[in-house]
């Protein structure tokens, strides 16, 4: 008989103590960073594992404590720990759900990747964390539901830096204190406090976003009644529900460390204040890497879009690409003051912070908003004072009546015309379009708003700010398949309450995400997509033309 024969006899001779075993692995290999983190030595478990072990998988045993280290022991001499992380997996999460908040145990414990410190500015670095502090959490995954989990944090005593799960923060009781995001690739996005996404569900929120337009509403709802549900109820006092707030949230989250991930960069935000505004500053920088040039798929080039040709003059062999602008009907609110592009503070704001002090302006048009003036300037001092001398003098201060005419002429005067009523500006402003700049292929490049018209001169400066490098040439063409100006009509209701940061982020992800999929597409048929090197075409150019 062979060794792998002998092994399946022994351990289909008692399947209950094999699965028993297998659980005990399960635990141990799930918790074994949070245990290598939290004891002060690899062979120290916590005790609330212990007994969790003891009670929920160990009932039958004796002596559960020393089994339960007799196999830690075993795990810890061998290596290979890739065949540990799959066994009985949905079954351990059951098992976490229902029994473990009763000992302070997640089916995940979220635990900071460093054990040390590893700020610059610590006069110790390298030392060991303590402190730790638990707090409870839930993750939504896209195949295991809903997970009680619990966040644990560490601090350092010296510099006064506590590190949580997906990010570090110096002096948490400062009101100015900032979040510093690990650049490290975590498998759960920190969405909101005590809410954790899924990496792998974020991506599939993006995803349906982009390609069916899906509101985060109706995302909330599909995912509460469909991978949401679970056999087991969590027994925790968080709710299992996830809601749209929660879904925006992951998506901006997730998107963020994207970026910042992509310019080699680690995001930072304020650690205090509304959720709501967290996020504008790190938006607001990368809205500014991402106008003109800063699309991924800027230097995008294929058969469809990229043409060779020979100089006539000169005989070179140049190339140019093909493509043309056109304008979607989607805004964002704005300040009503003409000219303006200061965000708006709130998305109840009708002004911007510069011009605040305008709000008790009259709201009628500027013909009546004229008339409302000279009944004001009326009452000032001077004007009284002037109207007693004038009448003291005997001069009447108001406008002769027209005189009548006669009765024969009566006809020929025109009707008096009645005034119309005055009508109050009290609408919200909002931008005009939006104007997109499209290869031939289909690839949007850049991306421009439009505070007021699409004239001329607003689409030839959108050009040029799309054109940046030297003697950039392009052709317009007609044969835009799949028409993307449309696709992108369809996020008007997904944005329209955002503000103008989210606004333009959320534009400059999904053109991205649309981008990477129409690339794999253009692939696929033989179009041969590549990057160019603009950068070296520009050195050479002003290496060229410089004197």
């Amino acid at each position: 008989m062979t060794p792998i024969l002998d092994t399946a006899n022994v351990l289909f001779s008692s399947p209950a103590r094999f699965q028993t075993v297998l659980l005990v692995v399960t635990v141990l290999h799930r918790f074994s960073h949070y245990i290598n983190s939290m004891g002060t030595a690899s062979e120290v478990i916590p005790a609330h594992i212990v007994n969790f072990l003891s009670i929920a998988v160990l009932q039958q045993s004796q002596e559960p404590q020393t089994e339960i280290y007799r196999v830690w022991g075993l795990m810890q001499e061998d290596s290979a720990a890739s065949w540990k992380g799959l066994l009985l997996n949905s079954v351990v999460d059951d098992l976490l759900r229902e029994s473990g908040p009763a000992y302070d145990l997640g089916a995940e414990m979220l635990s900071p990747p460093h054990t040390h410190c590893v700020e610059e500015n610590c006069p110790k670095k390298g030392t060991k964390l303590g402190n730790p502090y638990a707090t409870e959490c839930r993750i939504f995954t896209l195949h295991r539901g809903v997970l009680p989990a619990r966040n644990v944090s560490v601090a350092c005593r010296y510099c006064k830096t506590r590190y949580h799960y997906a990010f570090s923060v110096k002096e948490p009781q400062s009101p100015n204190s900032k979040r510093l995001y690990y650049q490290e690739t975590l498998p759960y996005i920190h969405a909101q406090t005590g809410s954790y996404v899924e990496n792998s569900l974020c991506n599939f929120f993006g995803n349906l976003i982009c390609s069916a337009h899906a509101s985060t509403t109706n995302l909330a709802r599909s995912y509460n009644s469909d991978l949401g549900r679970t056999q087991t109820t969590m027994k925790t006092r968080l709710k299992h529900e996830i809601t749209h707030n929660i879904v925006m949230d992951a998506f901006f989250m997730h998107a963020l460390l994207l970026r910042a991930r992509r310019y080699g960069n680690r995001l930072e935000l304020t650690h205090r204040g509304e959720n709501e505004h967290r996020f504008d500053a790190a938006m607001d920088v990368y809205n500014s890497i991402m106008s003109g040039t800063g699309q991924p798929r800027y230097a995008h080039a294929c058969l469809d879009c990229f043409k060779i040709f020979e100089d006539p003059t000169s005989g070179e062999l140049r190339f140019i690409r093909g493509g043309t602008t056109d304008g979607v009907t989607i805004g964002h609110p704005r300040c009503r003051i003409e000219l303006c592009r200061v965000p708006l503070t709130s998305m109840k704001d009708k002004l911007c912070s510069q011009h605040a002090h305008l709000k008790d302006r009259c709201l009628a048009p500027v013909a009546h908003r004229a008339k409302e003036e000279e009944h004001a300037r009326a009452a000032e001092p001077a004007f009284m004072d002037l109207d007693r001398r004038l009448a003291k003098d005997g001069v009447s201060t108001h406008t002769p009546r027209r005189k009548t005419t006669p009765t024969s002429t009566q006809h020929r005067s025109s009707p008096r015309k009645r005034s119309t009523p005055i009508k109050l500006d009290i609408t919200r402003n909002w931008s005009h379009n939006d104007q997109l700049f499209i290869l031939c292929c289909g690839i949007i490049i850049s991306r421009a708003t439009f505070i007021h018209d699409e004239g001329v001169s607003s689409v030839a400066h959108c050009i040029l700010s799309c054109m940046t490098w030297p003697r950039a040439n392009g052709y317009s063409t007609l044969r835009l398949p799949n028409k993307p100006t449309y696709g992108l009509a369809h996020f008007k209701p997904i944005t329209r309450e955002m503000s103008t940061f989210r606004f333009n982020f959320f534009l400059d992800e999904m053109i991205t995400l649309r981008n990477e999929w129409f690339v794999s597409e253009l692939d696929k048929d033989g179009r041969m997509p590549f990057m160019l090197d603009f950068e070296d075409a520009k050195s050479r150019w002003l290496q060229n033309n410089t004197h």
